[in-house]
């Protein structure tokens, strides 16, 4: 079972990194994002520490560009 307290979609990610939602698959099947957790229905969901350690590595993610960003307390509540 899958703790979806901690997850983060596609369109959540695109949003993340101003890209289309296509781009976030297309970088999960060649490796440069983690893959999903699972897929419920047509979405994707990701396991959103995974992803964000992936994108800070990237330079995508920083804490000026993401308020969740480093909220330990937030994926708790």
């Amino acid at each position: 079972m899958h703790n979806f307290q901690n997850a983060i979609t596609s369109t959540q990610i695109a949003q993340i990194i101003k890209r289309r939602t296509i781009t976030v698959h297309r970088w999960s099947e060649s490796g440069k994002l983690p893959k999903p957790i699972c897929k419920l229905g047509l979405i994707y969901v990701w396991d959103k520490s995974e992803v964000f350690k992936t994108l800070e590595r990237l330079g995508y993610l920083t804490a000026c560009n993401d308020e969740n960003y480093g909220d330990k307390e937030g994926a708790q509540k």
